[in-house]
């Protein structure tokens, strides 16, 4: 009796540290997951302060996430240039994060006929490509980084950031027109209109592309192309008497008067 009676203390003992140790891992708060809440509603002191307690020795720390969480965090309060630093330890931590699967979940089918019954296992694993989840985090990554080096006005740093983005960088046309503007402003004016050119060749139906180079030509004195430039537009846009009247007072203000009559007398005819 005795005996029994230890046994079932023993197992009662287990039971309860069991049970503790269940309610102590639902009571652990994921700070990660709050930070990026507090972000979403905006409440970036809040965010702040949970990812201040996020233990980074805990064998669960995701550097990856943290660095990205943080990197958004001091994007959203203007720190731009602790944000570049949290943007380019979340791209290394990503290179190197090991991507798992989702939990696989097998269902039992079972198929019945006449006479008999069978019991078939149906697999509802979805598709994972931990190597292509990857190369999308960092191209995101990639994107905000060329944001806060913009920020910053690292130029540069901006366009390689834009280019290291692979197909991201470079989806849309405002994306060379950023392009263009910041290799203009690093006084790359030929890097600056080729970007233009092969923005405008990727997006034909964009026309402010083809704007942009036309004021490039003229704040470099190049006339000709500047016109050539501002007809490529407006055959796309459609002809406008201000952008006639716009390209003839900065010829006129170049001393090319017999240019801006010429172009003004073609204005006439349109």
């Amino acid at each position: 009796m005795e005996r029994i009676i230890s046994i079932l203390l023993i197992t009662s003992i287990f039971a309860v540290s069991s049970f503790s140790k269940e309610i102590a891992d639902v009571n652990q708060v994921d700070h990660l997951s709050m930070a990026s809440l507090m972000i979403y509603d905006g409440r970036h002191d809040a965010a702040k302060e949970e990812l201040a307690l996020v233990n980074k020795n805990d064998a669960s720390f995701d550097a990856a996430k943290f660095y990205t969480v943080s990197g958004v965090l001091n994007s959203k309060l203007d720190n731009h240039k602790n944000a570049v630093t949290n943007y380019k330890n979340a791209i290394e931590a990503t290179k190197i994060k090991k991507f798992k699967a989702p939990v696989v979940v097998t269902k039992e089918k079972y198929l019945f006929s006449f006479g008999n019954s069978k019991v078939e296992k149906k697999s509802t694993t979805p598709e994972y490509d931990g190597e292509a989840i990857r190369a999308e985090k960092i191209s995101q990554l990639y994107m905000y980084l060329s944001q806060s080096h913009y920020k910053i006005q690292d130029y540069k740093n901006t366009v390689l950031s834009l280019d290291a983005a692979g197909e991201r960088g470079s989806d849309k046309a405002a994306l060379y027109t950023l392009r263009a503007e910041c290799y203009w402003k690093l006084k790359e004016y030929s890097n600056a209109i080729h970007s233009l050119s092969v923005g405008s060749d990727k997006f034909p139906e964009d026309t402010l592309l083809l704007k942009q180079k036309f004021y490039y030509f003229a704040d470099l004195k190049l006339y000709q192309a500047a016109i050539d430039a501002s007809k490529a537009y407006m055959a796309k846009a459609g002809s406008a008497s201000k952008e006639y009247i716009a390209l003839a007072q900065i010829l006129i203000g170049a001393n090319e008067i017999n240019q801006a009559i010429i172009l003004l007398e073609e204005a006439k005819l349109m």
